[in-house]
């Protein structure tokens, strides 16, 4: 049986998703990713935590090099953030 806290956070949309991109080829390496805000919350934390230059904006969307993305992930989750891959 679910707990009532597990159908809540099931319920709960993620504030942040990523799209990793790789190699053609090299299947499981990711060398760029796509970081994609989905709620105001999340678009705030990426202009007050990361400061991004123009170039780094896809829209809305944060492109990062794969190397930085797990302690980015790990900055999110840590402020509370829904971080979906």
């Amino acid at each position: 049986m679910t707990s009532k806290q597990e159908r809540i956070q099931e319920a709960v949309e993620a504030d942040i998703t990523l799209c990793l991109q790789g190699v053609p080829g090299l299947p499981g390496y990711a060398t760029s990713c796509l970081v994609c805000p989905q709620t105001a919350t999340a678009r705030q934390w990426i202009t007050d935590k990361v400061n991004p230059e123009p170039y780094q904006m896809l829209g809305d969307n944060l492109f990062v090099e794969a190397r930085y993305v797990e302690e980015l992930i790990a900055g999110m989750q840590s402020d509370g953030l829904i971080v979906e891959a």
